[in-house]
């Protein structure tokens, strides 16, 4: 069978969704999906999305590579913002007008991708992934590129990198009370409370369960966002939006000509010598990022001033969460 075969997988073998044995030579043969999916195209008709769904599958399936043992599965949708970004920044740092085109473009390729992938792959990593990769890439391009300017203060740097610190712990607690609400919510027992059912639950197709006091599923962090973890969610996009604002305030001050605003507040005066377009791809990318993060405070904000969401629900919290 398929466990007492593997040893004797080559470094590009594999077992696919049939179980049978394949080389990722041949990821682009035998694909009735892709055939089916071709062929409709080309007499005029629209591709099913099951057919799209199926042709989804099979590529995540055969997107592998090798390793000892066996070639090993990398998703397909993950993968793409590890190559995308990149290759964006690099672009946009071409011409004011490259940067102009590449980061509209991309604006419209989230929109389509979104909807993509929230018919065919509902629990896709793509926005998660594509949160982490801008993170550190912002976070490279200001140690490495903006920092050899010699304008940043040690006590500025640490202050970007508190406040960066700040965003990752709020959002590993985020996920961890999600992920602990969904695996005591596993059990219909943790439904009740004394006899009585709990009102207030909220199915979420992507977490595939039922979370108490849901408000939304943020894909950008990859969990269900409720009154278990709102409160963590609004002091991440604090962190996040006053570590993207004072990184912009850094870089721009130090690229640019500076005047000073307030005792030691600088602002940028003078931009007109800058030569370095990819610290200007990296600001308009944290403008973006800043104006989403603006936006999901303002809903949750929204949601937590709403009377009716904050009905009782502390037996779970106590229940999932102890000593909170």
């Amino acid at each position: 069978m398929k466990n007492g075969d593997t040893d004797d997988l080559c470094c590009c073998e594999y077992y696919d969704l049939s179980n049978e044995r394949n080389h990722i030579l041949a990821c682009l043969c035998n694909c009735v999906d892709l055939d089916e999916a071709v062929d409709n195209l080309v007499k005029g008709k629209k591709v099913s999305d099951q057919n799209k769904a199926g042709l989804t599958n099979t590529m995540r399936d055969r997107l592998r590579v090798p390793w000892i043992g066996g070639a090993i599965q990398v998703s397909f949708d993950s993968l793409l913002p590890v190559i995308i970004l990149p290759l964006v920044f690099l672009v946009s740092s071409l011409s004011l007008w490259w940067t102009a085109f590449s980061f509209t473009t991309i604006g419209v390729f989230i929109l389509l991708i979104s909807n993509f992938f929230v018919r065919t792959i509902p629990k896709t990593k793509f926005f998660f992934v594509w949160t982490v990769t801008s993170i550190v890439l912002l976070y490279f391009i200001f140690e490495f590129v903006v920092i050899p300017f010699l304008e940043i203060l040690v006590e500025e740097n640490i202050a970007l990198s508190v406040l960066i610190f700040g965003f990752i712990m709020c959002l590993y607690l985020m996920k961890l009370r999600a992920n602990q609400l969904i695996a005591a919510l596993d059990d219909e027992s943790q439904l009740s409370f004394n006899g009585k059912s709990i009102e207030g639950f909220y199915a979420c197709k992507i977490c595939d369960c039922k979370i108490p006091d849901k408000d939304h599923h943020c894909v950008w962090f990859d969990c269900c966002i409720s009154r278990h973890n709102h409160c963590l969610f609004l002091l991440s996009l604090f962190f996040a939006i006053a570590a993207l604002l004072y990184s912009s305030n850094l870089t721009l001050t130090s690229v640019c000509h500076p005047y000073e605003f307030f005792k030691t507040i600088l602002l940028p005066d003078d931009c007109s010598d800058i030569r370095l377009v990819l610290c200007l791809s990296g600001l308009q990318h944290t403008d973006s990022d800043t104006s989403m993060a603006d936006i999901d405070a303002a809903n949750v904000l929204d949601f937590s001033r709403d009377p009716i969401k904050r009905l009782g629900q502390a037996p779970i919290v106590i229940q999932v969460m102890p000593g909170t």
